[in-house]
């Protein structure tokens, strides 16, 4: 089983026109009316399939518009995957959670227009100043830098996204 494949698959099948190469390609999101692609797939460093909509629907959406189950995302001889057929949602990646954290308190954020791993928001929860960059590596690890100085453990933390 390709996970990769496995995705690529249910977003054809539902006209959501995947395009780029087969490691990491982007498509229209099946959990929004979009009309440019905001979803960004990509292999996890562990084979699994790492879904990522840029206008901020969460995974679990996602993965049930597709018609999926969590265990469609990992590949069989991953570790991970017992635990994911029986279908119950994994911890949110980090990036995940912070974006969901950001919703919950009413601010805005946009994905930068060229690269997808790096978000701005309108300006800083702790001190109110300047816009904040968000940027998740391949792991989805966030990092969060603020232009007035602001810590990123005092961010994430007023954020309550450890």
């Amino acid at each position: 089983m390709d996970p990769l494949k496995t995705v690529w698959d249910a977003l054809e099948a539902r006209d959501c026109n995947p395009r780029g190469p087969e490691h990491r390609f982007s498509a229209l999101c099946p959990a929004h009316e979009d009309r440019s692609p905001s979803l960004t797939v990509a292999e996890g460093s562990d084979g699994r399939a790492v879904l990522l909509c840029r206008t901020g629907c969460d995974t679990a959406e996602v993965v049930a518009a597709l018609g999926l189950r969590w265990a469609d995302l990992f590949a069989e001889d991953s570790p991970e995957f017992a635990s994911r057929r029986r279908g119950t949602a994994p911890p949110l990646p980090p990036i995940d959670r912070v974006l969901k954290a950001l919703r919950v308190k009413g601010l805005g954020y946009r994905c930068h227009p060229t690269e997808p791993d790096w978000w701005t928001v309108e300006h800083c929860w702790v001190c109110g100043y300047h816009r904040v960059w968000l940027y998740a590596d391949e792991r989805g690890r966030v990092s969060v830098a603020c232009f007035e100085g602001c810590s990123q453990e005092r961010m994430l933390s007023a954020l309550g996204a450890p």
